[in-house]
């Protein structure tokens, strides 16, 4: 992937791993809370992955948004005030791309059972950190 059609191949809709049933933008939107769901149409489980696509996403999105205030500020003089409305409008459609970073990936038991243990695990070990140090 290169570096304009790597960021537009992220800024899509997912589609269930299985049976390719495409989701809509609210239910991408609401299925973003969940780590495991089932199609609705073929019923199997996936995975919903979000983290990478948002770092991805957020940090180019920072680094316009740094640069849209720099050429704004510099070049079209634009007053401080004018420069907050941008940047929240900015912003404000940034986030209603979000959904369009999330990923949908094949279940994998072995692989939710690894993770389980590393959270419990980490758990335990917070709980007697905290008892060591009262």
């Amino acid at each position: 992937m290169t570096g304009s059609a790597g960021f537009l191949k992220l800024l899509k809709l997912p589609v269930c791993p299985h049976c390719q049933a495409v989701y809509r933008y609210d239910e991408v939107k609401n299925m973003c809370r969940y780590r495991n769901i089932e199609c609705r149409h073929c019923k199997k489980i996936f995975t919903v992955e979000s983290r990478k696509g948002k770092i991805i996403f957020f940090t180019v999105d920072t680094i316009l948004l740094v640069l849209l205030n720099l050429v704004l500020f510099h070049f079209a003089e634009l007053h401080p005030l004018g420069l907050l409305l941008v940047t929240l409008t900015f912003f404000g459609i940034s986030l209603l791309l979000v959904p369009f970073t999330v990923r949908f990936r094949v279940y994998d038991k072995y692989a939710e059972k690894q993770y389980r243990e590393k959270f419990e695990e980490k758990q335990r070990g917070e709980k007697t950190d905290n008892k060591k140090s009262d």
